[in-house]
């Protein structure tokens, strides 16, 4: 992740939401969680980055088609809030919104 980026994220760790950056490749692979993902899904910030797509995982199986369709998209095409489902690490569903905007 380039410097630039880190730095931006870095300000993420103090806000009280679970703040997260995904590749906009076919990877989406998980550049950036902050530890409140911890407390949101079950699995710790480490779990993400050692499994590059336990995001899109753990997103909810009738919700999958339109999180991929999302990542597709360009993030200034996404201006609405986007909400699906998460299963959380317990096996338990939490219901989630997600903003897109891109960090450069």
């Amino acid at each position: 992740m380039p410097s630039e980026m880190k730095d931006t994220l870095g300000t993420a760790t103090a806000l009280p939401a679970a703040i997260y950056c995904v590749a906009l490749d076919p990877t989406r692979e998980v550049l950036f969680v902050n530890d409140e993902i911890g407390h949101l899904t079950g699995y710790a910030p480490s779990d993400f980055y050692g499994d590059r797509n336990l995001l899109g995982r753990i997103v909810h199986a009738e919700d999958r088609a339109e999180w991929h369709a999302a990542c597709d998209r360009s993030p200034a095409s996404r201006s609405q809030p986007l909400r699906l489902r998460l299963v959380r690490r317990d096996g338990s569903i939490i219901w989630t919104e997600h903003r897109f905007g891109a960090v450069t």
